[in-house]
């Protein structure tokens, strides 16, 4: 009769001890898909606010202090949490921003605007430059690669 109880208690043991790495492996398998979830989340509010600035860019022809921030906003967060060729690449955009919002605010409109002239057609064209590099940006290209969804299970 111990053998008896000896061999279901190595029994229930043994199915306990599956079912307890059952619960490990997907718990840990939800957990790494969560995981996952937040991080693609942080890249697509990144490249969200980069396409939104891009966009006001291309409807307005010249950078405006909303998108200023969107494109602030995007090189911040990429800063904190995102790989290097992305931080380098919002850097990348938010310095021709800031040098298109800068020449468009300065020198074309505002208190110091250059009078119409030589100068200030060279200057306007260096800002229509800046802001067809810009428009022509493809930042799909940059995040499509860390965005993909993988199958987890």
């Amino acid at each position: 009769m111990s053998d008896l109880i000896d061999g279901l208690d190595l029994l229930i043991n043994l199915v306990t001890g599956v079912t307890l790495g059952f619960l490990a492996y997907f718990s840990n398998k939800i957990s790494k898909m969560q995981n996952n979830i937040a991080a693609r989340d942080v890249y697509l509010s990144v490249y969200d606010k980069i396409s939104e600035a891009l966009g006001s860019v291309l409807a307005k022809g010249f950078v405006d202090e909303s998108a200023k921030a969107l494109f602030w906003q995007a090189r911040d967060r990429a800063r904190l949490e995102l790989p290097n060729e992305l931080k380098e690449y919002t850097q990348q955009l938010y310095d021709k921003m800031l040098e298109a919002n800068t020449i468009y605010y300065n020198k074309i409109t505002g208190d110091f605007k250059l009078p119409v002239g030589q100068e200030r057609n060279k200057i306007v064209q260096e800002h229509t430059d800046i802001i067809k590099k810009l428009i022509y940006e493809k930042p799909h290209q940059i995040f499509s690669k860390y965005m993909t969804i993988k199958n987890l299970f």
